[in-house]
């Protein structure tokens, strides 16, 4: 797992479109929200957060989000 921080963007693997933005971490749970509207504002499993689009093992993940490259 990598380290999620406040203000971090991520982009969902299963709609493009669908963008957020770390606002708050506590533990494995981050709360998140629309990355331009911050509508939608929730708390989901840091474990969803992903640092790139593939496993250590070379699989793609099948579900979460992938960070944008700053």
């Amino acid at each position: 797992m990598h380290i999620v921080l406040p203000d971090q963007i991520y982009r969902s693997l299963t709609d493009p479109l669908d963008v957020i933005r770390v606002f708050e971490v506590d533990g494995y749970r981050a709360r998140v929200a629309d990355a331009v509207t911050r509508r939608r504002e929730r708390w989901m499993n840091a474990l969803l957060l992903h640092a790139t689009t593939h496993t250590v093992a070379g699989l793609p993940w099948r579900r979460g989000y992938v960070k944008e490259t700053p």
